[in-house]
């Protein structure tokens, strides 16, 4: 295998793991799309070496600085989970559309840090992946996560 294939199957590979990652970030799923079409576009044109264990890490940070780029106003993410809620209306019960909100409006009073970090967590990523991804120590990273996930718990009501 050459060292071109190898890197086109490592980024091909990591392709679902990054719309999970794009749709737990965004409710609207064109944008989720475009930005790891743009992601991957990225790592294709990418000049610089990397070893296979830095692929999928360095993956995931093009596309958590792409959404950053993308978010800079909070305008624009009211805008986008208002649209979803048009597009879902009729096809979710009054029960669904509540839990929903719920976990949406949840999620957005956990800030950034608690978003990304449960956003990772939810596709898989070990701690150690996590501390490349959001460039942060990997004892910050699990004291993190921990306080972020008791605190979906004790919100939720789980």
């Amino acid at each position: 295998m050459t060292e071109t294939r190898w890197y086109r199957d490592s980024v091909v590979s990591v392709m679902p793991d990054l719309m999970v990652f794009a749709k737990a970030r965004t409710p609207n799923a064109h944008l989720a799309e475009d930005l790891v079409q743009e992601t991957i576009l990225r790592m294709f044109d990418l000049r610089r070496e990397l070893r296979r264990d830095e692929v999928r890490p360095y993956a995931f940070t093009v596309l958590r600085n792409l959404f950053m780029d993308h978010y800079r106003s909070d305008a624009r993410l009211d805008h986008d989970t208002y649209e979803l809620f048009d597009k879902v209306e009729d096809s979710y019960d009054s029960d669904s559309l509540y839990e929903l909100n719920r976990l949406i409006d949840t999620l957005r009073s956990f800030g950034k840090d608690c978003q990304e970090v449960l956003s990772l967590a939810g596709v898989g990523h070990t701690q150690r992946e996590m501390s490349e991804v959001l460039d942060k120590p990997m004892g910050t990273i699990g004291s993190l996560l921990q306080r972020c996930r008791m605190k979906l718990v004790e919100v939720l009501g789980l």
